[in-house]
């Protein structure tokens, strides 16, 4: 542990013990005098007045020091402390090397922390030991916090598996739920050994046998996910041998492994799915393996099952036979060629429908669904068959297999999976029905998303999990690129489209939280980081790339790429080689250092701002790292302080056409010269670069001005991101309230204002505004900036959205939506009494056993207001018919719907029944919608949900340990210094807790100190441009006192 304030208070500690024993050898040295003092009557009296007067003396100052106390914590919310929340937390996550701010504030620290000690302890300032740091002295890593990087040893390399396996599901009422089976190992000895590794979890092993027949014992390896058997020879390096062994495993209580989905069919009766989730090291969970990306090996399954069931896997069913007098179906799968484990997979189902199609090369690409929904994957189906052919023409190289199954999976935790041949997926991305969804736009991205994953993952598999990004980062660079290809053939705005989507990732990037390229602590945090830094920052880097070298030598480089690795391993140097390989000696671009470039971008967290100055004809470009808060809590894994070499595209004003591009060395400053003095440049004109750009001083106004005039819309690409760079300036104080939100209206008068980009910058302080006196004009505002002023109304556009694919109407449509809920937080009371006429009307027509898609004859994007605000009246009735409805629902769009309604009870009692069910294992619920419906119980109640989630934290996060950092994020997130400093204490009371999820509350703190850092710099800024706007609309008004008491405005400030 690194020398911290702990361990010198420890010091300071013994310290005073060895005072206070030297001061009680003094007082024994006295003792003799006893006697004296005992006939000294006099001096006796004394004494006793003296400790009554002291008594007394000390009980007035208790008194006045606990009516402080009391009167501080009434009024703590009134009192302007400027609070260093870094110095509290700095001994939570340890002293990391870059952590600067620990020594500059050592001192601060220390008095702030006996300024707030009454919030905190009794005890004095608040000791926090290294809570936040991995690899205590007394941590036992088992399970879940098994360490990824105690990875297998390499004495073998497995090249095939045989896979048997039985498994009992219900059938004519009998629930026996039993895995068993066998598995033949078949490997290399790549160094002499006599012992053979292999992971599994979960996994009774009955018996284990060699190539020879001999009984093996099997032992615990380094930790538990590993085992391995001694043979009683010596087997030679260069020589293959295998072994075989026996066991029986379980279906999951989660939705890892091999679990269990539950729902009814049409005719209300409970059917069962079974199916696989393995990545990231799941499949250990379901057969003894290898169960490592490094290891590929071809598989073949056969399972056996019973007949009313049909069996799906990553390759096609070569026979299916009937055993033991028609009781078990065994289906046999051909062999799957060279795969990780961790992309196997296993569905079997006795209510599913398939619809297939084929690719022009013969590939038969199948969807697999429930047959009650089988009619509505039409879209998602046919989607399939053209991108699949699409990334065969762009690889120039064939997807392998004979067919490509797209399987919708009732619970599911991931959104989807690239298993190869099998993709799983959530269900409802599969369907599309305009009586219950309004598009499946989404659906066929996150398609386009996983078949990329056939080239990148499958094919090329990353080398171990720090190069997950590899994967993660080209599928989603790919979602919309080849989704634009198919739908429209236009992907020249890509990176115009990606901008667009771009602000939520640059802002959870701000704080930093992880590099590309890092390695995981845990398992569990290995989950966790399947996140926007994997997946969207990598996009954007590799987006970065293809700006630099242009469309041409970026796919000719990743067809070099995917060829030279196919079947083996991805790596970003292999990638940084490819491209260097590919540019001609002789182009300027040879002379960038791919692999520094990676280097620098995928090893180091956060992003630079480009702060451009201007003096007479000279710009100055200077970067620095870019936080969204002043010193962010780090893992000392990953030091801040790096620089980047930044590609800097740009325009001169007066000779826009031209594109110029110069690659910003590191560390040092970039001087631009222009013709004119009134020339502008517009950097990053591209959208290419992931950095933002914050143009210093007036220069902010006059590049506005410029964009704005531009008529002609050659400014498009410069308008959109200058909207994006606004936004975390704005967060961070670094433009003034002011002048972000004039810039907004600047936009929006012009009519090209980017609405998603604007209400995802607003959603970051949505919830703070709520509530306060400034909240109805915010809202009023809102509403009046996001919806077009030149289109019809929602209801007259969607029923188009059958014959839409893009997803800019796809934006409007889901912005259309938001517009709706905010109108009525604007006049809640008319939105109310229209919706409870609704309820009235529509939803209590419906029987209980009716599929509320039909029944409710309201627009489905109607009926969730409908219900929210009908159980908000707190009708018994009303919520008794809800439950009913919800508990016969076999529609997941509906469902949801449903269950946002209850949870709109002001009912404290229902409110804790209802986050019970939430939080406890039970088949009442989709076990794939427990985090959104917490989510939406938590925004819809914050204090309630946090009070009983700490309440219950250990046996929340032990009953769904892979899930527990989600339901951490979500429960809690804090606004209030209260609040941060309640995380604070739970940490320091809860030990175990914290090993287990240090990387989850480092991110939940620094989350909670921007919201608590933004209030403190930005919102009063916030605060009064609401307040002057309301005090126009009341000064304009004919009617003031209108204007206030019916909600449109607040009362101007005297």
């Amino acid at each position: 542990m690194p020398p911290s304030s702990h361990s010198r208070r420890r010091r300071s500690i013994v310290d005073d013990d060895q005072s206070s024993n030297s001061y009680a050898d003094e007082a024994s040295t006295e003792s003799g005098d006893v006697k004296n003092v005992k006939k000294d009557n006099s001096q006796k009296r004394t004494i006793l007045l003296f400790l009554a007067v002291t008594c007394v003396l000390m009980l007035i100052v208790l008194g006045i020091f606990a009516a402080t106390i009391v009167y501080l914590s009434q009024n703590i919310d009134d009192i302007d402390v400027d609070f260093e929340f870094d110095e509290v937390c700095e001994d939570i996550f340890g002293k990391s090397d870059n952590h600067l701010a620990a020594e500059k504030h050592a001192m601060e620290a220390y008095k702030e922390l006996n300024k707030t000690k009454s919030l905190l302890s009794t005890k004095g300032p608040y000791d926090i030991p290294s809570l936040l740091t991995f690899n205590h002295p007394d941590l036992v890593l088992s399970g879940d916090d098994v360490g990824i990087d105690q990875y297998l040893p390499k004495n073998i390399y497995p090249y095939h598996y045989d896979v048997k396996l039985r498994v009992q599901l219900p059938v004519n009422g009998n629930n026996d739920f039993k895995i068993s089976g066998q598995v033949r190992i078949e490997f290399n000895v790549t160094e002499t050994s006599n012992r053979v590794y292999f992971n599994a979890r979960g996994i009774d092993i009955e018996n284990a046998e060699d190539w020879r027949h001999r009984n093996l014992q099997v032992a615990n390896g380094a930790h538990s996910e590993v085992r391995y058997v001694e043979v009683p020879v010596v087997m030679e390096a260069g020589k293959k041998y295998h072994i075989v062994l026996d066991f029986v495993s379980r279906f999951q209580p989660g939705m890892e492994g091999l679990y269990l989905s539950r729902y009814l069919d049409t005719s209300g009766q409970v059917r069962y799915a079974a199916s696989t989730q393995f990545e990231a090291m799941n499949a250990r969970r379901l057969f003894p393996c290898l169960d490592e990306p490094y290891y590929r090996s071809s598989f073949t399954f056969v399972v056996e099952h019973p007949p009313s069931y049909d069996a799906f896997s990553n390759m096609p069913n070569v026979s299916r036979t009937l055993i033991e007098g028609g009781q078990f179906a065994q289906t046999t799968f051909a062999p799957l060629p060279n795969s990780p484990t961790y992309i196997l997979a296993l569905l079997i189902a006795d209510d599913y429908a398939v619809r297939s199609a084929k690719t022009k090369d013969g590939t038969e690409v199948r969807l697999l669904a429930r047959k009650e929904f089988i009619n509505d994957v039409t879209e998602a189906l046919n989607f399939g068959v053209k991108v699949l052919e699409w990334f065969n023409k762009k690889f120039e190289i064939n997807y392998p297999f004979p067919k490509l199954d797209i399987a919708g999976i009732y619970s599911f935790s991931a959104g989807a999976m690239e298993n190869y041949g099998l993709t799983t997926f959530r269900e409802p991305l599969l369907f599309y029905n305009s009586n219950y969804t309004y598009s499946n736009t989404y659906g066929q991205v996150v398609i386009a998303h996983e078949f990329t994953h056939q080239w990148f993952g499958n094919l090329v598999t990353p080398e171990d999990w720090s190069q997950l990004f590899m994967s993660e980062g080209f599928a989603q660079f790919f979602e919309t690129y080849a989704f634009a290809a198919v739908t429209d053939g236009n992907q020249a705005e890509y990176s115009l489209q990606m901008a667009k989507k771009l602000l939520g990732t640059l802002l959870n990037d701000a704080k930093p939280v992880h590099p590309n390229d890092c390695v995981a602590n845990s398992t569990l945090e290995l989950s966790y980081y399947f996140d926007a830094v994997t997946y969207d920052r990598a996009a954007a880097v590799f987006n970065m790339i293809r700006g630099i070298v242009g469309e041409d030598i970026f796919f000719t480089a990743l067809r070099s790429y995917l060829s030279a690795n196919r079947n083996g391993h991805a790596h970003w140097r292999k990638l940084a080689h490819a491209l260097q390989n590919v540019i001609p000696k002789d182009d300027a671009l040879s002379k960038i250092d791919f692999e520094a470039f990676f280097k620098a971008w995928l090893t180091v967290p956060g992003f630079p701002v480009v702060n451009v100055k201007k003096e007479g004809k000279k710009f100055t470009l200077k970067a620095s790292l870019f936080l969204k808060l002043s010193h962010p809590l780090m893992d000392s894994r990953w030091p801040l302080g790096q620089t980047w070499p930044i590609p800097i595209w740009y325009r001169v004003s007066s000779d826009f056409d031209e594109l110029k591009f110069i690659m910003m060395e590191p560390g040092k400053d970039l001087i631009v010269e222009v013709p004119n003095d009134d020339d502008l440049i517009y950097v990053n004109s591209e959208n290419h670069g992931y950095y933002i750009v914050n143009y210093e001083g007036d220069l902010f106004d006059k590049v506005l001005i410029a964009v704005l005039n531009d008529f002609a819309s050659s400014l498009t690409d410069v308008s959109v991101r200058f909207q994006v760079d606004a936004c975390p300036l704005f967060l961070t104080g670094a433009i003034s309230s002011l002048k972000y939100f004039n810039s907004v209206n600047s936009f929006y008068k012009r009519k090209t204002i980017e609405s998603q980009i604007f209400y995802d910058c607003v959603r970051q302080f949505e919830s703070i505004v709520e509530g306060t006196d400034i909240s109805i004009i915010f809202y009023h505002e809102l509403v009046k900036t996001l919806k077009p002023n030149d289109e019809p109304e929602m209801q007259y556009r969607i029923s188009d959205s059958r014959t839409n694919f893009y997803l800019e109407e796809a934006q409007r449509l889901k912005m259309d939506q938001v517009v709706e809920e905010l109108s009525c937080k604007v006049n809640q009371t008319l939105c109310t009494a229209q919706q409870n006429q609704k309820f009235e009307k529509y939803v209590m027509d419906c029987r209980p056993t009716d599929q509320t898609a039909d029944c409710v004859k309201l627009a489905h994007h109607e009926r969730g207001a409908t219900y929210c605000e009908g159980i908000k009246t707190e009708n018994k009735t009303y919520y008794n018919h809800l439950v009913k409805l919800y508990t016969n629902s076999r529609n997941p769009f509906e469902a949801e719907k449903l269950m946002s309604g209850l949870i709109c009870s002001k009912d404290s009692q229902i409110l804790s029944k209802l986050f019970t069910l939430f939080t406890t294992p039970n088949d009442l619920i989709n076990k794939a919608k427990r985090l959104s419906y917490l989510a939406t119980l938590s925004s819809e109640h914050p204090a309630l949900t946090r009070k009983l989630f700490i309440q219950n934290i250990n046996q929340i996060v032990n009953d769904f340990p892979t899930s527990a950092a989600d339901f951490l994020n979500i429960a809690l997130s804090a606004e209030t210094e209260n609040d941060y400093l309640e995380i604070v204490q739970l940490l320091h009371n809860n030990r175990s807790l914290v090993n287990r999820y240090a990387h989850v509350f480092r991110d939940i703190l620094n989350k909670s100190r921007t919201i608590i850092e933004f209030k403190q710099k930005v919102l009063p800024g916030v605060y009064q441009y609401y307040k002057k706007i309301d005090e126009a609309r009341v000064r304009m008004s004919e009617d003031p006192e209108r204007c206030v008491h019916f909600g449109v405005c607040i009362k101007p400030a005297v």
